[in-house]
């Protein structure tokens, strides 16, 4: 098939249409009767994705990924059955993580992988766009709460500071994913210093790091490359995440790191309090080991142990919230897709979606990385291989 083309049948898409209405009312009514304007506008790309999945059934395999994917999210909604009510919140996000999931699957089967990036990149670049104009129109000031003319926005167009910024993140690595020209180095440089100028203007001296860390990784091509795509060394990354709460005090005693983090990036040796929160961990995760307390329950039960919304680390604001079998099978499913992908068979440049999985999980030692995010470059990345394997 020629690549970036779809053929359905009618009876496809009349299934698909029927299917995508449904979704719509049931997911979207809570926000249409909530006026909140931005939820819809937000949150339409994703239903497409979800039309196109429904449209071209046929073409869905599972393999690993998918698999544990899947289970993953049956996971969260048994924890959140458990633990709390079901509300639509909770569906149209689980819906939203598993239909983009395995759009993006679908799409490499049907020889569209490139045509579903290039669409990623479109959403990515109007919303950052629309977000930095009222960002810049507000005087370079976060959007808040009682300006009556923005009342339906909030904080930022696309959440927080460090919602912001993964987009950002992302749009960068989307571009280079699809870009196929020269002068790529310079490329990266550009794109590097822009990210970290932008994490300390949105005040977020996290993603600056983070930022860094993507552009030194997508310069160490062709030297590290096949080390970042060991299952091992994601096995060790994941697991350096899982164990820096619990070693942060130590590691803050270290000379030069506490230089690094107090001159440089102007924030206290306890990493803006994160060293205090990450001591409630042990007792939060005890609280309900297997399942979890629920996406409902979360923010109140760690606010009440610690004071604080979060527990500051992705992996395990996972563990807290949907027990640790679903931190389990998350991890496996950002395992399970890390694999060599040649270039022979490569359609986009798959290293820079890898140094993007990179990239998130080195934000998520503290900071909350592991949802929708996350999982976006990881589809791309295990799409790449079922590419492989088609071809």
């Amino acid at each position: 098939m020629e690549e970036g083309k779809i053929r359905v049948s009618k009876s496809k898409l009349f299934t698909g249409i029927t299917m995508f209405m449904i979704a719509v009312y049931l997911f979207q009514i809570d926000s249409l009767l909530g006026n909140n304007v931005y939820q819809v506008f937000i949150k339409v790309p994703f239903f497409i994705a979800a039309l196109y999945l429904f449209i071209n059934i046929r073409a869905f395999r599972f393999n690993s990924v998918v698999s544990f994917l899947l289970l993953y999210s049956v996971s969260t909604f048994i924890s959140n059955c458990i633990t709390a009510e079901i509300n639509l919140n909770i569906i149209m996000s689980l819906s939203i993580q598993v239909f983009l999931f395995l759009s993006v699957t679908v799409a490499a089967r049907r020889g569209c992988l490139r045509a579903a990036v290039q669409g990623l990149f479109l959403y990515f670049l109007i919303v950052c766009f629309i977000n930095d104009l009222m960002w810049v129109a507000n005087g370079f000031q976060p959007l808040v709460e009682g300006n009556l003319k923005l009342s339906i926005l909030p904080q930022f167009f696309v959440g927080n500071k460090f919602s912001v910024m993964y987009y950002h993140i992302t749009l960068s690595a989307l571009f280079l994913v699809l870009y196929k020209g020269r002068r790529r180095r310079n490329l990266i440089i550009l794109f590097g210093i822009v990210l970290i100028i932008l994490s300390f203007a949105f005040d977020c001296a996290t993603t600056a790091v983070g930022s860094f860390a993507f552009m030194i990784m997508l310069l160490m091509e062709g030297k590290r490359k096949s080390l970042l795509e060991s299952k091992l060394t994601i096995a060790i990354a994941l697991a350096a995440s899982a164990i820096f709460p619990f070693i942060s005090e130590k590691i803050m005693n270290i000379g030069f790191i506490q230089r690094i983090v107090v001159s440089l990036l102007g924030r206290n040796v306890s990493i803006t309090g994160r060293v205090g929160i990450f001591s409630h961990i042990e007792s939060l995760v005890k609280t309900n080991p297997f399942f979890g307390v629920g996406r409902l329950n979360v923010t109140s039960v760690i606010t009440a142990a610690s004071s604080a919304a979060n527990i500051q680390n992705g992996l395990w604001q996972i563990a807290i919230t949907y027990g640790i079998i679903g931190a389990t099978l998350l991890i496996c499913v950002v395992m399970s897709c890390v694999r060599p992908i040649y270039k022979s068979t490569q359609s986009i440049h798959g290293y820079t979606v890898l140094v993007l999985i990179y990239t998130f999980i080195f934000i998520g030692v503290v900071e909350i990385t592991y949802g929708s995010i996350l999982l976006l470059p990881v589809a791309i990345y295990s799409a790449l291989y079922e590419r492989k394997r088609s071809v």
